[in-house]
């Protein structure tokens, strides 16, 4: 049987290309580490941003809204002003008005069943 020599050489040529593979992985896992909280930053981002960007189209939904209600307010407004006898026909429905909401309140205050 043959005895394997290991001189002072062999063990450090295998040390150093042991150490490179070592500094090879070591990077690899670095940028795999790096890659990944990247990735978790734009994922925060972009949950970060969604409410921000939601209020917003509500914002301009609602913006919408209004000008479309001052709009039709205002039209009501010149259709009164335009008939002579309509502030009188708007006062004679006013009494009705609030008897219907008056029955609606007691509709929705009754039990049910």
């Amino acid at each position: 049987m043959k005895k394997l020599a290991f001189d002072t050489r062999t063990i450090l040529i295998a040390l150093a290309v042991l150490n490179v593979i070592g500094i090879g992985l070591s990077e690899v896992q670095r940028r795999a580490l790096v890659e990944d909280t990247l990735r978790a930053q734009a994922r925060y981002e972009e949950r970060a941003n969604r409410p921000a960007q939601q209020q917003a189209e509500a914002l301009d939904r609602m913006v919408k809204q209004l000008t479309e209600l001052t709009a039709r307010v205002n039209h009501a407004e010149i259709l009164t002003l335009a008939v002579p006898d309509a502030s009188s026909k708007i006062n004679d429905m006013w009494p009705r008005v609030i008897e219907m909401q008056r029955s609606l309140q007691e509709v929705k205050s009754r039990p049910t069943q």
